[in-house]
């Protein structure tokens, strides 16, 4: 249920419902759903708070860190957003908060890629790989992320998954266009477009952030490509809106998660 709830946009009831499994599974011994569960978790933060949120989704993130370091700079985060009547003072606590979150996550990362290589879950490995690598990026860790993104297309290239080996080329992408050098960013674009357009997509994967990464490449190399990539990508998302039966359920799902607010900007 709490894959469910990610998938819709509704990420406090889903981060309340991964935590509930998380217990479950170091109560009875499970490894394996161990760190799968606190892989989705750190999925929460990347959701909420990854590139494109603003100040207020930052400071309305319902994310709470466990250990008592994370929590004590998170609350003096909190505490400078709610007295920063200064804007400067707010953006930077909005900043200081968002970056400890996502710190957090990346730690909280480590954990669970240790617990799945335990257990020998390669495509869970593999899949951890990818959240670290855009975890990394986030973080401004560019070179980390480029190392995260190459082991994750490698295990998923042995294990004959064309979607994700795409997420991996995706966050190759971003890695280039980071660093200025289009012409690679380009031809991971167009390696990735080239899975988009000859592979059934669906919402195991991250579609909206191929789309959103290939656009900004493209759009970065003035390539003629860009609007219609992004067209595609609104078209998707709001398709998958539409299947939603209440107007509530739309909007959280258009607007709750941060790389669709991006894309429909």
């Amino acid at each position: 249920m709490g894959q469910v709830c990610i998938n819709l946009g509704d990420l406090t009831q889903a981060e309340q419902l991964l935590r509930q499994s998380l217990a479950l599974a170091r109560a009875t011994g499970d490894r394996r759903y161990e760190g799968m569960m606190l892989i989705q978790l750190v999925r929460v933060v990347l959701y909420e708070v990854s590139g494109g949120s603003s100040q207020e989704q930052v400071q309305q993130s319902g994310f709470r860190i466990q250990d008592s370091e994370g929590r004590a700079a998170l609350q003096v985060a909190d505490r400078r957003l709610q007295i920063g009547a200064d804007m400067a003072i707010a953006q930077a606590a909005a900043h200081q908060k968002r970056h400890q979150l996502l710190k957090v996550a990346l730690e909280q990362c480590e954990v669970a890629l240790a617990t799945l290589r335990e257990v020998n879950a390669r495509d869970k490995v593999a899949l951890a790989l990818l959240v670290k690598g855009w975890l990394c990026l986030e973080l401004g860790d560019p070179a980390a992320a480029e190392t995260c993104f190459l082991a994750a297309y490698t295990s998923w290239q042995q294990l004959d998954h064309r979607l994700r080996c795409a997420e991996a080329l995706s966050g190759l992408a971003a890695v280039a266009l980071t660093s200025g050098d289009l012409a690679t960013a380009s031809g991971f674009v167009d390696d990735v477009l080239r899975v988009i357009h000859t592979t059934r997509l669906n919402a195991e994967c991250e579609i909206v952030t191929l789309y959103l990464t290939c656009h900004r490449v493209l759009c970065a190399a003035a390539d003629g490509r860009a609007e219609v990539v992004l067209a595609a990508g609104r078209a998707l998302l709001q398709d998958q809106a539409a299947q939603l039966s209440t107007a509530e359920a739309r909007q959280r799902f258009l607007y709750g998660i941060a790389a669709h607010r991006t894309l429909l900007a």
